[in-house]
């Protein structure tokens, strides 16, 4: 797959594979770096009906551009498939870093990268998007060891409320699986869990299968461990309110973030609790290959013809 001629990008690496597309590391010879490109085979987009579930990733990617989110350098095609060139985050994901921390270490590091996802979320959440996919697989470190949030593949433009069920069981919030309806506050029950498990290793609400996981989520009981920071508790309280409305409010005023700048945080002034090692090409998979199946016909390419344009305002 060629794209971007202007940037001279060539393939050298496989990062990882999903449901809907494929992730590759490509070298720029024109910028002297590297970018992550996310492919869609155009073909199965159409036939599986996702045309405009992956043009929304576009659009929400572009419409939420901030420091703690990745970011989307520009959009291309050609005859197989559609890509979305972004900023490769060198430091991989987040919960690598995690595991031989001491308790005091990981406590404070936690307390780092939730005050940098609030800030994401704040930022996602004041365009009216709900990101509905908040977990440490899609929480990166860039090389200067800021967060950075991936893939919007689940995230969606709110008019009103939405009802589809969607996200990692242990993330979802009680209302998404009560079939309620809701709104971003989600995103905030998600943080609870995330900054749960973090710290314990778990996420607060789990089971053998996903109904066992959805059972235990609205029953809505779980135990913190013995020795459980008071204010991370209260935190994570706050984030797990059943109660939407009551959920996260004056969060930035919360005891565990008491010694925060939060214009500080905001700016990316706050310094890191840890750097990632310097990128190893050879640390990543190689470039996998894979058949492609061509677009059978004009009309299915015909879906994107705006494909490459790369601004937010047809979102509007």
């Amino acid at each position: 797959m060629v794209l971007c001629e202007d940037l001279q990008l060539k393939e050298v690496a496989t990062l990882g594979c999903g449901t809907f597309g494929r992730v590759d590391l490509a070298w720029s010879e024109a910028k002297q770096e590297y970018y992550a490109v996310k492919k869609f085979n155009i073909h199965e987009v159409v036939q599986q009906n996702r045309v405009e579930y992956v043009k929304r990733e576009k659009q929400l990617l572009l419409l939420s551009s901030c420091p703690f989110v990745v970011k989307l350098i520009r959009s291309d095609m050609d005859r197989v498939n559609l890509g979305l060139v972004m900023e490769f985050v060198q430091g991989g994901e987040l919960s690598n870093y995690l595991h031989d921390m001491s308790e005091r270490e990981l406590c404070a590091a936690v307390k780092f990268y939730s005050v940098e996802i609030v800030c994401a979320l704040q930022h996602i959440h004041s365009k009216n998007i709900v990101y509905r996919d908040l977990k440490p697989e899609n929480l990166l470190l860039s090389e200067n060891g800021h967060i950075k949030i991936s893939d919007f593949g689940l995230a969606k433009l709110l008019r009103g409320k939405t009802y589809t069920i969607c996200g990692t069981a242990e993330y979802i919030a009680p209302e998404v699986i009560l079939k309620k309806g809701y709104g971003v506050t989600v995103d905030w029950w998600s943080l609870g869990v995330l900054i749960f498990e973090l710290l314990c290793g778990q996420p607060p609400f789990h089971g053998d299968s996903t109904e066992m996981v959805f059972e235990a989520i609205r029953q809505g009981s779980f135990t913190f461990p013995e020795g459980f920071d008071l204010s991370a508790r209260d935190l994570i309280a706050l984030l797990l309110e059943r109660h939407p409305s009551k959920r996260a409010v004056d969060i930035c005023s919360q005891k565990w973030f008491a010694d925060v700048d939060w214009e500080k945080a905001r700016t990316l002034s706050l310094q890191p609790p840890l750097i990632p090692a310097p990128f190893d090409l050879t640390d990543l998979s190689p470039l996998t290959e894979c058949e492609c199946q061509e677009a059978s016909a004009q009309r299915e390419r015909d879906h994107f013809s705006d494909w490459c344009e790369t601004t937010s305002e047809a979102i509007h």
